[in-house]
């Protein structure tokens, strides 16, 4: 992954304005605009010494719940001070040579309802119950609007991480 090379000086100015943690988003190898990763990102020292990282993968190994969507709602139930913005290009590569490019640009309206703070917050009530959160993304399976779905909460089939690892 690379990014515009001024990204260091761009989070730092946001994380100056009171953030505790800033993240630049960019786009997953599967073409989808993530708003948790840690590519990218700010954390302050308070925030990395207390809060864990950690993850959930369904006993049948068919569901993965990431580790930076559950690092996001420990943040909000934490009441975090969290800035989520395309504050610079990057460019995400795979292995086998494709990447995708997302530029400096606002956030669209559909990405403004998907990252919004009160929104996040309710759903971080239901971070201790990864199960639940497995349900979520089964219901959007089922729906046929997992893209929607799968982006907002963060999660991803465990099939796109053994792609990763090939």
């Amino acid at each position: 992954m690379t990014f515009d090379p001024g990204i260091v000086n761009i989070l730092m100015d946001k994380a100056c304005k009171g953030y505790d943690v800033v993240y630049n988003c960019y786009l997953l190898k599967n073409g989808r605009v993530t708003f948790n990763g840690f590519g990218g990102t700010f954390i302050s020292c308070s925030i990395f010494q207390n809060v864990p990282f950690r993850c959930y993968e369904s006993r049948d190994n068919k569901w993965v719940v990431d580790e930076g969507f559950f690092f996001e709602m420990d943040l909000r139930r934490r009441n975090a001070r969290i800035f989520s913005g395309i504050l610079c290009s990057s460019v995400h590569y795979s292995r086998d040579g494709s990447s995708g490019t997302l530029e400096k640009r606002p956030l669209s309206r559909l990405e403004k309802v998907k990252s919004f703070p009160p929104l996040r917050k309710f759903i971080s009530r239901f971070s201790e119950k990864p199960l639940i959160m497995v349900q979520f993304v089964k219901i959007g399976y089922f729906l046929g609007d997992h893209v929607w779905l799968d982006s907002f909460l963060g999660t991803r089939r465990l099939w796109y991480n053994e792609t990763i690892r090939q």
